[in-house]
C-alpha cells in the first residue's frame, strides 16, 4: 500500500509490521491522520496509535510500547510488470535490504523479515491474481537466493580468516 489509503475520510491506513518491546510481532494497519508523514507521525503523533490488526481487530497501542515499525510497500498490479522484468544484475545484499560488509546477525534478520513477508504459503488463501502470486513466488526465490549467497560469502570468508 504505497503511501497508504484512504480510511475513513481524513485518515490512511498504513501496512506495517511491529514488533513491541515484549517481543511480539503484530500485523496490520497503522490508521494516519492529517496530512504528516508516517515517520513524522510515528515520533510526533499522539501517545496511542489506532492499529487495526490482520484480522480486522482495532486496538490502541502506546507509542512507548513498540521497538521497531516495517513499513510494508506492497506493489500495485500495474507496477509488477516492470519490476519484474528489471534487466539488474543480481546483488544479494539489495535484495535483502543490508549493506555491504553487514553481520551475519543483520543478514539473518533482514532474510528472516522478508521471507516471511514473501512467503507464498502466506499468500495462498487470499486469492491473489496471478501476477501477484507469480511475483510473490519470485521474490521468495530471490531472497532465499541472496541469503543462501551472502552466507556461503561469509563462511568462506570466515575460514579464509582461519586459515591466515
Amino acid at each position: 500500500m504505497i503511501g497508504g489509503r484512504d480510511y475513513q475520510g481524513n485518515k490512511r491506513a498504513i501496512e506495517v509490521q511491529l514488533q513491541l518491546k515484549d517481543g511480539r510481532l503484530l500485523h496490520g494497519e497503522i490508521m494516519v491522520t492529517g496530512q504528516r508523514g508516517f515517520g513524522e507521525y510515528l515520533n510526533a503523533g499522539p501517545d496511542f496509535l489506532e492499529f487495526k490488526r490482520a484480522d480486522g481487530t482495532l486496538v490502541w497501542l502506546s507509542r512507548d510500547a513498540i521497538q521497531q515499525v516495517w513499513e510494508f510497500e506492497i506493489p500495485q498490479a500495474d507496477q509488477l510488470e516492470t519490476m519484474m522484468s528489471k534487466d539488474r544484475r543480481f546483488d544479494p545484499f539489495e535484495v535483502l535490504g543490508v549493506k555491504p560488509g553487514a553481520s551475519m546477525r543483520e543478514i539473518h534478520t533482514a532474510y528472516v523479515r522478508l521471507a516471511k513477508l514473501y512467503h507464498p504459503d502466506r499468500y495462498s488463501a487470499v486469492g491473489l491474481p496471478k501476477e501477484m502470486r507469480d511475483y510473490v513466488q519470485d521474490m521468495s526465490k530471490r531472497i532465499n537466493a541472496a541469503y543462501t549467497e551472502l552466507e556461503t560469502m561469509m563462511k568462506l570468508a570466515a575460514e579464509k580468516h582461519q586459515m591466515a
